[in-house]
């Protein structure tokens, strides 16, 4: 994909016939500004990214408000939003966070590079941090170490995976709601002395 140098351009396409944003390859500064419109639309947009990696560096918690929002990529493990946060934290790391209704993810990976030391202990990173409902996340690749996923939802909330991969080391699938994994992998990675598990009791 092409390499943007210097300061990223943020003005990001958008086709009021389809809804739809099409954000430029490996452009991480028109991504944040299409979610940004896309909050301030109040949703029932979608946000397409092409095959690329958007580095949102150490940027947190990248909010996801407006409801029926959908993210699709051109595929699974060509399309990467990634950030590297400066300290591990559950509620300080995520790469998204979901605060909506109905939020579709489709084809692509999120990933959470969060200081992680093998050695002695665990440290949280979560690449969805998901406080919406009815979030459907289909052939989606979550990559983390702990707390990848946390479903941190109120009473009532729901959610579906088809397909993808759900990968950590310890605790990876953690928080609160109800949440149904169809056909799902859940990919254990290396852990730390205290041993592999997916998800705490």
């Amino acid at each position: 994909c092409p390499y943007i140098i210097a300061e990223e351009l943020i003005d990001v396409e958008y086709d009021e016939a389809t809804r739809t944003f099409n954000v430029a390859a490996n452009n991480a500064g028109q991504l944040k500004e299409a979610i940004k419109e896309a909050n301030a639309k109040k949703g029932n947009v979608t946000i397409y990214l092409p095959n690329c990696t958007y580095d949102l560096g150490t940027d947190i918690n990248t909010e996801v408000k407006a409801d029926n929002i959908a993210i699709i990529g051109e595929s699974r493990d060509g399309v990467i939003i990634k950030n590297a946060p400066a300290v591990e934290g559950l509620l300080t790391s995520a790469t998204l966070k979901n605060v909506s209704t109905g939020l579709y993810l489709q084809d692509l990976t999120i990933q959470c590079n969060a200081p992680y030391n093998y050695s002695t202990t665990a440290e949280r990173g979560v690449a969805l941090w998901d406080k919406g409902t009815l979030t459907i996340c289909k052939n989606v690749y979550l990559k983390g170490k702990q707390d990848t996923y946390y479903s941190n939802g109120a009473e009532g909330m729901k959610a579906y995976f088809e397909g993808g991969i759900i990968e950590g080391a310890v605790d990876f699938v953690c928080g609160s709601g109800n949440v149904l994994f169809n056909s799902v992998t859940f990919n254990i990675v290396k852990g730390t002395n205290a041993g592999n598990v997916i998800a705490a009791p």
